[in-house]
């Protein structure tokens, strides 16, 4: 009767560990992707919209080619010819390095914390197409769809790339004529064909150099429709890839993408890589308008052919300023109240000093604020983590430190040596090798595939550790205090029998414990909620996989039990 009572308690302790954890993988994941910046519900109005001052060129073509690394940027003649003509650096994107967020990034000048797209929807943040519209210039989009929904009402022309088409094709070619001869302030032409075939591929084969190759070609119809003298042409990436295709963590070859810029207004020369948040006020300078307001960048003056008194530069030192104040506002607020009109907002006139002074204390504030936030979710996730903690010492107590770590030991082994392995187990088992990073659950067509897989290999894991906790049932440890004792009894000062079942289900809990603690730390840490901070990507990638594990083994406990007492000694329930 004791023994199915305990098995009765284990059971709801494990659901209940199963279900808060499967709550918190969904409260976690719709928390990120319906983050909303605070920082745009306090924003001061923008200025008057004002015509283009001193521009340094007469148009900017963007070419963004995502899913381009810097390796095989070098292997594309038309490219080259721009690095010759241009400048040549790199881009440092701002994490996450998810499509609709570094788009975002790209045009606003702004972290997605500040600009507040991190999954989709429109982009509500200040971004350059709205300041050119505001400023009467025209521009342009051949993109994909995801485009107009983020950028829709500030486009005078949107024609969609087409899905799928190689970009040397006729049907991709066709519309770049018009576009070009409309000659649009600014033209942004953006493609993943060549995401598209690394996710396919990888980036190792020749199918990726062959899509690199055909893009190349487009870059070469860009570069003939134009006049250097005249216009500036733009070639980036919204993010590369890893070796595998994926995107969307921080990985080198991911978070580096190739900047090359070429045409009028431009230096000659092979520079340092710049922050993905320096392009946009960049590109602002090149054009003659006023930065995004949300502009935590700075233009890249060096790859300009550009003094350092030139109003553009002023301008952009003010309203970076005005953003890191605006920051610091929100930083300190309390819920509920409306901020104060912002500090020295109207001044201009800021000098370098005055920035590196509001660049710290923003970085302080925001530091302090994060301070906050985490003390205050100390006492609950310090609740779990003693809990956790306290049960896990009764554990090892009962049953003694060899055999209590024996079976979590072996599943956590077996687990992250899948994770973390080279080695793939035919159709159903691709794409190990991996990290926690947010790249190995992006693209989104990925996303259940890569779930379904990594459950069961929690399974897998869970599994194998209960056979090895049986058959260690069967051979009593001869030494240590720790090992069974010859009549089936624990060592150490509490000796109690232990049904092989019942050692199933205490394997379950230790594992699920262990789960708990690292759980409630990544909670402390970042959330959710996410307010003002978006999470760690690689500690909200852990997170849920961490929760995913739980579900598995809190469900899978009586099953665990099963297979303990089939490997374990016969004749003992």
């Amino acid at each position: 009767m004791l023994r199915i009572s305990t098995v009765v308690v284990l059971t709801l302790l494990l659901a209940s560990l199963a279900f808060g954890a499967q709550h918190l993988a969904r409260e976690s994941q719709a928390s990120l992707l319906a983050f909303h910046s605070p920082y745009l519900a306090w924003l001061p109005p923008l200025p008057p919209a004002e015509p283009p001052r001193l521009p340094l060129t007469g148009q900017v073509v963007l070419l963004m080619a995502d899913g381009m690394t810097d390796e095989v940027s070098w292997r594309m003649p038309a490219l080259q010819y721009l690095r010759s003509r241009g400048a040549s650096a790199g881009l440092a994107l701002a994490a996450p390095t998810l499509t609709p967020a570094s788009w975002a990034t790209t045009l606003t000048g702004a972290v997605p914390e500040i600009h507040g797209t991190v999954a989709g929807g429109p982009v509500t943040a200040d971004h350059l197409l709205r300041g050119l519209k505001g400023s009467a210039l025209t521009t342009a989009a051949y993109a994909g769809g995801a485009w107009r929904d983020l950028f829709g009402p500030w486009l005078n022309q949107f024609v969609e790339f087409p899905a799928d088409v190689p970009p040397d094709d006729s049907l991709a070619l066709g519309p770049l004529s018009g576009l070009l001869s409309s000659r649009p302030a600014l033209l942004v032409i953006q493609t993943d064909y060549l995401a598209r075939a690394g996710a396919r591929y990888g980036t190792a084969g020749p199918e990726y150099r062959e899509a690199a190759a055909q893009l190349d070609v487009l870059l070469t119809r860009v570069v003939s429709g134009l006049n250097l003298d005249q216009a500036t042409v733009v070639v980036t990436a919204g993010y590369g890839l890893t070796p595998r295709g994926r995107h969307g963590g921080m990985e080198r070859t991911v978070a580096r993408v190739p900047l090359v810029m070429a045409g009028r207004g431009v230096q000659h020369g092979v520079f340092a890589p710049i922050p993905q948040v320096n392009l946009a006020p960049t590109l602002a300078v090149l054009l003659g308008i006023r930065p995004p307001a949300e502009s935590a960048g700075r233009p890249a003056a060096e790859l300009l052919r550009v003094d350092g008194n030139h109003p553009g530069l002023a301008r952009a030192r003010d309203v970076e300023a005005a953003s890191y104040r605006h920051d610091l506002q929100v930083l300190w607020l309390q819920p509920g109240v409306a901020p104060p009109a912002t500090p020295g907002g109207s001044l201009s006139g800021t000098s370098e000093a005055d920035l590196k002074t509001l660049e710290s204390a923003a970085q302080s504030a925001r530091q302090a604020r994060l301070r906050e936030e985490r003390l205050a979710r100390l006492p609950w996730g310090g609740g779990v983590i003693a809990a956790a903690l306290l049960l896990l010492v009764l554990l090892a107590w009962q049953r003694g430190l060899f055999t209590f770590a024996l079976g979590p030991g072996v599943y956590f082994a077996a687990y992250y040596a899948l994770f973390w392995g080279p080695w793939s187990f035919g159709p159903f088992f691709p794409g190990h090798a991996l990290s926690f990073s947010w790249s190995a659950v992006n693209p989104l067509a990925a996303v259940p595939a890569f779930w379904r897989q990594r459950a069961a290999e929690a399974l897998m894991a869970a599994a194998l550790a209960a056979l090895v906790s049986g058959l260690a049932l069967r051979f009593p440890a001869s030494r240590g205090r720790g090992g069974p004792s010859r009549s089936g009894r624990a060592r150490g000062p509490v000796a109690r029998p232990v049904a092989p079942v019942v050692a199933g289900f205490h394997l379950a809990l230790t594992i699920c414990l262990v789960l708990a603690l690292q759980v409630a730390y990544a909670w402390v840490m970042d959330g959710p909620p996410y307010g003002l901070f978006l999470p760690d990507p690689g500690r909200f990638t852990k997170l849920q996989l961490d929760l995913l594990q739980l579900e598995v083994v809190g469900c899978s406990a009586l099953g665990l039990g099963l297979l303990t007492r089939l490997a374990g000694p016969q004749g003992r329930a």
